[in-house]
């Protein structure tokens, strides 16, 4: 199910946070080329971070996250 509400954090608060919004999705616009730490948070969740490389090749991309519920 798609998660609303999430906190999106670019390499720990380098940019402005993004929230998710009804479809789960979130959007930062251009970010420069490089290696990014993507940090995804909610209460109730486990937060998870996922690292990523944007390429001159894939300026854009999507990175997907599957929230997990918090034990």
């Amino acid at each position: 199910a798609n998660v609303s509400g999430a906190t999106v954090r670019l390499n720990r608060g380098l940019f402005p946070d993004r929230t998710t919004i009804a479809d789960g999705s979130y959007n930062f616009g251009t970010i420069p080329l490089g290696t990014w730490e993507i940090t995804v948070s909610k209460a109730g969740f486990v937060t998870q971070t996922k690292t990523v490389t944007i390429t001159t090749g894939a300026p854009n991309g999507t990175v997907d996250f599957t929230l997990a519920a918090a034990p």
